[in-house]
């Protein structure tokens, strides 16, 4: 997103962006842990890299992903909804 706001020359508004999730309770913001990134391997069947990130941190927080992402919904082991 910050590339984005960056080529519309308002990046100024890049603190405002990361901080309007915060306000609202139904939102949180999950880090990348790094067994999430010793998992990347784990999951051939997604191929895209961010993707397995997404699945991995689903797992970690045994969360059902909502998705069209016909690549993720393609792994066994990933809840999905949609």
């Amino acid at each position: 997103m910050y590339y984005l706001l960056l080529k519309l020359q308002v990046d100024d508004l890049f603190p405002e962006f990361l901080d309007a999730p915060l306000a609202h309770p139904h939102y949180r913001i999950e880090p990348i842990l790094l067994d999430d990134v010793r998992s990347l391997a784990d999951y051939p069947e997604i191929t895209e890299m961010h993707d397995r990130l997404i699945a991995i941190a689903s797992l970690r927080l045994e969360a059902t992903l909502i998705t069209k992402d016909r690549t993720i919904q393609s792994s066994p082991r990933i809840t999905w909804l949609w």
